[in-house]
């Protein structure tokens, strides 16, 4: 099931076990929209509930300090900045074995 919200983004989307909508599996709720382009809404945060094997697993993103069409750090790109000691090879054939 999908709804909008009143400048018609998706808000909500919810999945159901079955076509009655008696069990519900899982919700996604959509709100704090950023605008980012002439056409483009981005939800700043998104929340998430889902039940699985019996258990209920919650899980909520946020965005903030978005920058659209900005130049990124090349820090960003190294591997080597985010993991320590560890080889990154272009093919797996050069892989110690």
């Amino acid at each position: 099931m999908l709804a909008a919200d009143a400048q018609n983004r998706l808000a909500r989307l919810e999945f159901f076990k079955s076509r009655d909508l008696a069990e519900r599996t899982a919700v996604y709720q959509f709100d704090n929209f950023l605008h980012v382009t002439n056409d483009c809404w981005l939800a700043a945060r998104q929340r998430a509930e889902v039940q699985m094997q019996g258990d209920t697993l919650r899980e909520t993103r946020r965005f903030d300090n978005l920058q659209v069409n900005q130049p990124l750090a090349a820090g960003l790109f190294d591997p080597k900045t985010f993991f320590k000691d560890i080889e990154f090879v272009a093919d797996f054939s050069e892989l110690d074995e």
